[in-house]
């Protein structure tokens, strides 16, 4: 049995615009664990992130939920300024 086909992620989510992930590499899925670790995040942050509209959950079962490593990376922004 093969897993499920994911949809790509969108090329714009919330207010804020990202750059098209999906013609540069393929999707990353990930857990909400893994996703937050990739970041160095509490698992609930990632949570608050799909609220505001920062990145899409993409389910593909009842319980199974994947989010793509690419959309979180091109969310963040640099830090300017002095960070502490």
């Amino acid at each position: 049995m093969h897993p499920p086909k994911l949809p790509s992620p969108p090329v714009e989510t919330g207010s804020q615009e990202t750059t098209d992930v999906t013609t540069e590499s393929p999707p990353r899925w990930a857990t909400k664990s893994q996703a937050a670790e990739h970041v160095h995040v509490h698992p609930d942050t990632i949570d608050q992130w799909v609220k505001l509209g920062l990145i899409t959950a993409y389910r593909c079962g009842p319980k199974l939920i994947r989010y793509d490593l690419n959309q979180i990376d091109a969310m963040l922004t640099p830090a300017s300024g002095e960070v502490n």
